[in-house]
């Protein structure tokens, strides 16, 4: 029986855990309980909280500490906010990976470590000062709170472009309204409160309070290392823009578990780290599309230019080869010439959802 240790104790650690648990492994977690890496509040699409709800078996996670808002207001492309219908929900990390944790099998929780002769799962996060990182772009988020009341709409997410960067702002589950200035790089030596306000007050009127500034450009790690896999953040960090962070963590889980239940065979890894290439190109050729259309385009020349630059270095890890398995339920699959498949290993479960679907979570215009 494999022994494996999960480094990271946020929802791809914690659902990978619970995941590899079911398939009969020894599973120790490395990280310490709830830890999160800023206060800023996620926004989860309705796709994947229902993977997530499925994956986890708890239909009514939202209930106690997740807020669900039914539209998206965007303005873009001009100054006029359109409403969109996009069903979202809103949680504080911290509150969801304490739920998760709690749903954890006693096993994992008890399971002590093996130090060496582990497999270790790495889900830390954002791996920007990695060597083996391509990072696209030198954006950075300033996160803070406004009071809930000056926004326009109590139930929808609010995004728009201004000349400092791009605003989101949600009413949070905490009854004041969390907001978020990306910037780009360039802006770095600027007044981080002064942009924020700036922002805040073109859009709503209102002052926010800053409360940490964090890294948000997309980031492609190699995912594959001696006797260590990276999932979710650890190896395709997403731009909030266009990226669906949770869900990510989640469809990350799933292929790592299905991958190590396969054996961990040179054709398994292979796959693993083409698909996350993949999905690292896609989600960033998309990320560029969207920062290219908005009324103040010229300022993200540069992160654009950055973008495209990762791309070329990533691209070539996709070999169409090895992304000739796909998942069915918790199992690889791989799929023959003549339209059969084949189990890698294990038996099949079935989801309604198909975990290697993409998910971009920010802005749909």
């Amino acid at each position: 029986m494999r022994q494996i240790a999960i480094d990271g104790c946020g929802v791809a650690g914690l659902t990978a855990a619970s995941l590899l648990f079911q398939r009969g492994m020894r599973v120790s977690l490395r990280a310490e309980k709830r830890a999160t890496p800023h206060p800023m509040i996620v926004a989860v699409p309705q796709d994947s909280l229902t993977l997530l709800q499925e994956i986890w078996l708890l239909p009514e996670l939202t209930l106690n500490f997740g807020r669900r808002l039914a539209r998206r207001r965007v303005a873009w492309e001009t100054e006029t906010f359109e409403s969109l219908d996009a069903t979202t929900t809103v949680f504080d990390p911290r509150d969801l990976a304490a739920a998760l944790f709690d749903e954890l099998p006693r096993g994992v929780k008890a399971a002590p470590s093996q130090g060496a002769n582990e497999f270790v799962v790495i889900a830390r996060g954002r791996s920007a000062s990695e060597t083996e990182t391509v990072i696209a772009g030198a954006r950075q988020a300033v996160v803070g709170r406004m009071d809930e009341a000056r926004l326009f709409d109590r139930d929808a997410i609010s995004i728009a472009s201004t000349s400092v960067g791009w605003l989101f702002a949600s009413p949070s589950p905490h009854g004041d309204a969390a907001v978020m200035l990306v910037r780009p790089g360039e802006r770095q030596c600027r007044d981080q409160a002064e942009d924020l306000n700036h922002a805040t007050h073109r859009i709503f009127g209102a002052d926010a309070a800053v409360e940490c500034v964090v890294g948000c450009q997309p980031n492609f790690t190699y995912p594959i290392g001696e006797g260590r896999l990276r999932i979710g953040d650890a190896t395709v960090a997403m731009d909030p823009l266009r990226g669906d962070g949770v869900g990510n963590a989640v469809r990350s889980a799933l292929l790592a578990q299905a991958c190590i239940g396969a054996g961990l065979t040179p054709h398994a890894l292979e796959h693993f780290v083409a698909r996350q290439a993949l999905l690292f190109v896609r989600h960033v050729k998309q990320t560029i599309d969207h920062y290219a259309r908005c009324r103040h385009a010229s300022i993200w020349r540069g992160e654009i230019e950055m973008m495209r630059q990762a791309i070329g270095l990533v691209v070539p890890l996709i070999r169409p080869a090895a992304l000739r398995f796909t998942l069915c339920g918790r199992n690889l699959v791989a799929s023959h010439p003549n339209g059969r498949s084949e189990s890698q290993k294990g038996s099949s479960q079935k989801s309604s959802q198909n975990p290697e679907s993409g998910g971009d979570a920010k802005l749909r215009s």
